[in-house]
């Protein structure tokens, strides 16, 4: 296994143009750890310390609640350079970078409480329950 140049002795990215720049610097990293990814199924835990303190779960966390709130090209940009690494910890964070938003649709004092949590990292199931009736005059 390759060992870590870990991120966590550093400070905390400023920007989401710092969160790409320090997954881009990972890239290798990941890619030496995809076997063993692989063999786990699941992320690896040294991929999760490492895109934690490169700052990648809270690119889509309201900058209210001390997220980046980044833009969806920067996301895209982000989640692209951790699949160069390891496609299977890409669609991971996808998943969780989709999820991440949620809470703040709930109220504020929900959302609060959900983004208090430190290194939050959460996946949402959404069901749509909704009908459609065909009409007179409707498009296919």
């Amino acid at each position: 296994m390759v060992i870590s140049e870990s991120l966590t002795n550093e400070t905390s990215p400023e920007t989401p143009q710092d969160v790409l720049s320090r997954v881009t610097k990972l890239v290798p990293i990941l890619r030496a750890r995809a076997p063993e990814t692989e063999k786990l199924r699941r992320m690896h835990p040294d991929n999760l310390r490492d895109l934690t303190a490169a700052g990648v779960f809270r690119l889509t966390i309201p900058a209210d609640d001390g997220g980046y709130e980044a833009d969806d090209a920067v996301v895209a940009s982000v989640l692209t350079q951790i699949a160069r690494g390891c496609p299977s910890t890409g669609w991971i964070c996808m998943i969780i970078l989709s999820g991440q938003p949620v809470p703040a649709l709930l109220g504020d004092e929900a959302a609060d409480e959900v983004y208090a949590t430190a290194d939050l990292r959460i996946t949402v199931a959404l069901a749509p329950t909704g009908s459609a009736t065909p009409v007179a005059g409707g498009t296919g």
